[in-house]
């Protein structure tokens, strides 16, 4: 009986590395895929973002000119609404037509991400990363 015993705790032995093994196996898995996810979501917030930011940007500027009158005023304004909210202006321009105002506003945005960044590196592929790391986006006060 003692024998029998002592053969089941060397059986039970031999799979315990192999049972730590998949174990840890499995984490990484797990981990790279949370990894890929949490990228995929940042980059998907920052297009986003992007979006709804240039065009509350272009709606400042068209605020300001009907206060003011001065399109230099008006392209300040949606400048600094972008800054403030972390976005670079890149392009700015407008229309005064048919007694209609309206703004257009191209701003652009890096996305924060863990593993894309690094991607952006490869040859293949790293260009269409570089653009959708660092969107442009271009929006109107219409």
């Amino acid at each position: 009986m003692k024998h029998e015993r002592g053969g089941t705790r060397v059986a039970a032995a031999r799979h315990q590395p192999a049972f730590l093994r998949e174990a840890i196996t499995l984490f990484a898995i797990i981990a790279v895929v949370m990894v890929v996810v949490l990228d995929v979501l940042s980059v998907y917030t920052t297009h986003r973002t992007l979006t709804k930011q240039t065009r509350e940007a272009a709606r400042e500027a068209v605020a300001t000119w009907v206060g003011s009158s001065n399109d230099a005023q008006a392209e300040q304004a949606a400048a600094a609404y972008l800054t403030e909210h972390g976005s670079t202006m890149v392009d700015f321009g407008g229309s005064h037509a048919d007694g209609e105002t309206y703004y257009t506003v191209a701003a652009t945005r890096s996305a924060k991400t863990y593993v894309f960044r690094y991607l952006a590196r490869l040859p293949w592929v790293g260009d269409w990363i570089d653009r959708q790391l660092h969107p442009e986006v271009r929006n109107d006060s219409r």
